[in-house]
């Protein structure tokens, strides 16, 4: 097993160099959900005026779900998966779309300017934040591994039932690291039955972009993958 794999930076500052020098190959990338979720949240800072907008204006909430859809194209052309389009040419996509509606191009268009494109593509790098081809796209088995944590250590237990509990926590994930040495399912495959449907989903709209070239209707599909967190959010929206 190559423990030097893709790991998700999510602080964007001084956890890589932490990372790199412990797991000097491995591929820093951004996770998806947490994407989404500073989008989400810098959508709810009232000066920005975004988030009304896309609650009532059709437009702008697709608008909104097309710029959730751009960490699924590569960061560059020439992938062998999709050759022709990159996270730029999305990005330039959604802004010419914008400009058609002139009534919410003025909000829309300082939102894809100023924040989309001069902090995730100048700031972050298309190269961080695309999860092109990779089949886990968010971090969210780390987040349900220190949930186990939390649970099976409690907090702030003193320090010997802090190492007792420890001493289960560090043989169960023994056993467990062995099995996924051995490619032995470790437990429930329900997440992992989810993530691959949807990664076939996305693997599918990527076939279908590569046949028609289409990129505003690839976006546009796309951008639904993420409606349940985004409307536990923000509620309802069109």
């Amino acid at each position: 097993m190559d423990l030097a794999g893709n790991l998700f930076d999510l602080c964007y500052g001084s956890s890589r160099n932490f990372q790199w020098g412990i797991f000097p190959n491995s591929e820093l990338l951004c996770c998806w959900f947490h994407f989404s979720q500073s989008v989400v949240r810098y959508c709810h800072r009232k000066v920005n005026c975004v988030l009304n907008l896309v609650k009532r204006h059709e437009v702008a909430a697709r608008i909104f779900r097309m710029v959730l859809a751009l960490p699924h194209l590569p960061a560059e052309r020439g992938n062998p998966g999709c050759p022709n389009f990159c996270m730029e040419d999305g990005f330039h996509t959604i802004v010419a779309y914008t400009l058609q509606f002139p009534e919410i191009s003025e909000v829309m268009s300082r939102f894809l300017r100023d924040y989309v494109f001069d902090y995730w593509f100048v700031q972050i790098g298309p190269r961080r934040l695309s999860v092109f081809g990779q089949d886990h796209r968010t971090n969210n088995y780390l987040e349900s591994f220190h949930s186990t944590l939390l649970t099976q250590i409690g907090r702030h237990p003193n320090i010997w039932d802090f190492l007792q509990r420890l001493i289960i926590v560090e043989n169960q994930f023994f056993v467990e690291f062995q099995q996924r040495t051995n490619n032995l399912t470790i437990r429930d495959g329900t997440s992992r039955s989810l993530r691959e449907n949807a990664t076939r989903i996305i693997r599918e709209s990527v076939q279908q972009l590569n046949r028609d070239s289409d990129l505003l209707m690839f976006l546009r599909r796309t951008g639904h993958r993420n409606d349940g967190y985004v409307q536990e959010q923000i509620g309802p929206y069109p």
